[in-house]
């Protein structure tokens, strides 16, 4: 296959990721098991749980749609027919993901052109990111200080050290694309962060109840793994 053809693909199979319905059969799905959550108790959660100016049910989808995002970024969509996984970005007429990139980046002996379409790829993955992001970042500046106890709980209980995420989380909205471009210097960079936004958005989501509840009811879904 052509790579115009494969990239055009890609893009293809990118935006059809941006679906409601994908990312709620993927985000549910991930919260059949409370396995590996950590409960917050930052006396904070009672002023914003379940509060329209909090974190509500709308709060609970942005973060899932980000979370299914991150997943198919890092690991590949998955076919629900085939089971097989389909990575976002082309690296040598294939399909890769941000972890094959992350292992391929340090490999040796890389020819100017291939240095230059990493670079390249890890621009569109970052641009990818907070493209896609930045709407929800808007509607949190305002309980952004908030959240970001909650972020260094959730580090914390963890012992999650010197995170980007956490350096990150304290930027002002205006300035984070600058400052996420800047600290995301490579894929095993970006595979980490992902890493970490990811255990945290799960612990938080697991830490309120009411916000669950809340989207539960307003979605009609049958999963009720988090009580």
């Amino acid at each position: 296959m052509k790579i115009k053809n494969i990239k055009k693909i890609s893009l293809l199979l990118f935006f059809g990721l941006i679906t409601i319905n994908n990312y709620f059969n993927f985000s549910l799905a991930s919260f059949s098991s409370t396995k590996n959550r950590i409960k917050l108790e930052n006396n904070i959660l009672h002023k914003l749980d379940g509060l329209r100016l909090g974190i509500n049910s709308q709060s609970i989808r942005d973060m899932l749609v980000i979370l299914s995002l991150v997943s198919n970024m890092r690991y590949g969509k998955l076919d629900k027919k085939t089971k097989i996984r389909t990575g976002m970005f082309v690296w040598k007429d294939k399909f890769v993901t941000i972890k094959d990139l992350a292992k391929i980046e340090t490999l040796e002996n890389f020819t100017n052109e291939e240095l230059t379409e990493l670079d390249r790829i890890l621009r569109v993955a970052r641009a990818t990111f907070i493209n896609f992001t930045s709407k929800f970042s808007q509607k949190t500046r305002y309980i952004k200080p908030f959240l970001l106890d909650l972020m260094n709980e959730s580090c914390n209980k963890r012992d999650i050290k010197n995170s980007f995420l956490m350096s990150w989380g304290k930027t002002n909205p205006d300035n984070e694309e600058a400052v996420f471009n800047d600290g995301i210097r490579s894929f095993s960079d970006l595979d980490l962060f992902f890493k970490h936004l990811n255990m945290y958005m799960k612990d938080l989501i697991y830490s309120c109840p009411k916000a669950w509840g809340q989207f539960q009811e307003k979605y009609n879904t049958s999963h009720k793994a988090i009580s």
